[in-house]
């Protein structure tokens, strides 16, 4: 959170300083006293209020973008899922087993991962659930075949 705080407070500050230099046309000499009788110019009035309007408008854009990125990514991994399902359709049972052999070597190679590292980035764990899925599919494929 701390992160955030500081990321919003130096895209503030930034922002501020673009707009005031952009704002350079108003006079300096436009403004008024505040409470304790400090000049306080109506540039500076404007670029705070306009820089903080740009941060939070970035701030909910950022957001809406990775809420996008991240729906996209689970919408990939249902159409893979899909792909791989028809292709389990054509195989027999000797082909099943070693699909399903494969599956659980990379299962067991992303929780190695996850364990010695603590952390799984988002692909990664799409990744899992993906395999988990498929490795579930498999097994329904594999008793389907038995009867």
């Amino acid at each position: 959170m701390s992160i955030c705080i500081g990321a919003f407070i130096s895209c503030l500050y930034i922002t501020y300083t673009g707009i005031k230099m952009f704002l350079i046309f108003i006079p300096g000499r436009w403004g008024t006293y505040d409470d304790e009788g400090e000049f306080v110019t109506m540039r500076s009035s404007i670029a705070s209020i306009l820089a903080f309007l740009t941060t939070c408008f970035m701030g909910h854009l950022f957001g809406e973008i990775e809420r996008l990125r991240r729906e996209n990514r689970e919408i990939k991994v249902k159409l893979q899922i899909e792909e791989v399902k028809k292709k389990y359709d054509y195989l027999d049972r000797e082909e099943l087993e070693e699909k399903s052999i494969e599956l659980k070597q990379r299962i067991d190679k992303l929780q190695a991962i996850s364990s010695s590292t603590g952390y799984l980035d988002p692909a990664q764990v799409a990744e899992l659930d993906k395999l988990y899925e498929l490795a579930e599919e498999l097994q329904k494929r594999m008793q389907a075949t038995d009867n």
